[in-house]
This record gives C-alpha cells, structure tokens and sequence, in this order.
C-alpha cells in the first residue's frame, strides 16, 4: 500500500472535501498558505490521513484549562510536532500525538477526537532543518481535542522551557494567531 501522498490528488481531495466549509483560521504568507477546518463531525476522504506530517493537542484538564508548553523560539502554544517514520507510514497519528504530549509537557492524555484538519501548501520548496529533507508541497496538519490523563514524567523535550495549565482567556493572551484561533473555535 503507498503511503507517500500524491500532492495534486490531496490538493483536489481537499478542495472537494473542505468547498462546503468556511476556515477558523487562514493565513497567506509569501512562502505558504495554511487553512484550517473545524472538522468535527465531518466525513472526508481517508486518502487525506496520509497527507497528515504533523499533530497537535488542544488538551484540556477537567476544569477546562488548557495546556501550553513554552518553546524559546515561538513563545506559548499547544503540544504538537512533526510525525516520526513509523507514525507516517502506518498513518498512526493518533500515537503520534500521545507521543508529542507526552514528550513536550510529561502528560499522558485520554478521549482524543479529530477536531481540526489543517491544510498547508508550501508555494515553495521549505526545508525540515530537523529532518534535513523537503516539506510536501501539500501537507495536512492534524489537531485533536483530548483531556490530560496524569503527569508521568517531569522529562520534557529540551526545547521546552516550561509547560502550565491557563483558563481560556489567559491561553488567548498567550498564544499567536495560528493558536489563538483554534482556541477560539473550541
């Protein structure tokens, strides 16, 4: 079974599949466009899951505060990353997602559900300095709703600077456009 995306048929899917929906969050930059769809509920083609390079948690504890962890670069935002090798060709994006909260906050997390699908198109070749190989062109971005379980680990990645619990409000003044806006359509 092929698990690498062809970009034109994932661009066309997601043409189709999203034309009856209006985005929470769009951005044009000069190197890419990202769309973002409040998918709950929604049925959409499978073919798309393999599109999907990178999760990310809303993750909520049982007072409703969501978690942010506190990157050097890029200040707040929601638990998330790039899916590893085996995530992408098993299309496991679910373990993906357990894995990034896990590493980047030390929390195991219950009940995730599809909330949002995120479609970015690279207008030019971008560059994975991690990874050291070339984005899709079209890539789709995952973003569940999920609760934290309990903490297991006081380990976070080394790019995390620290990592809290904010009402609703205080994770909006927080955040940047592209989080403040799932936030937002929660």
């Amino acid at each position: 079974m092929d698990y690498v995306a062809d970009p034109k048929k994932i661009s066309k899917l997601l043409e189709v599949s999203f034309a009856k929906l209006t985005p929470v969050f769009e951005d044009d930059h000069e190197t890419q466009t990202v769309r973002v769809y409040d998918v709950r509920g929604f049925t959409f083609d499978q073919t798309i899951l393999k599109a999907v390079r990178s999760v990310f948690g809303l993750v909520q504890n049982r007072k409703e505060e969501l978690l942010l962890v506190d990157h050097p670069k890029r200040g707040w935002e929601v638990c998330g990353g790039h899916l590893n090798a085996e995530e992408v060709v098993s299309t496991d994006i679910r373990s993906g997602l357990h894995r990034e909260v896990l590493e980047e906050s030390g929390h195991t997390v219950e009940d995730d559900s599809l909330a949002f699908l995120g479609h970015i198109h690279n207008k030019e070749e971008a560059i994975n300095r991690e990874l050291q190989c070339p984005y899709p062109q079209e890539t789709v971005m995952a973003i569940f709703t999920c609760y934290a379980r309990e903490k297991v680990s006081d380990e976070l990645h080394d790019d995390i600077k620290q990592v809290g619990f904010f009402s609703k409000e205080e994770a909006l003044s927080l955040v940047r456009s592209r989080n403040r806006a799932l936030i937002n359509a929660l």
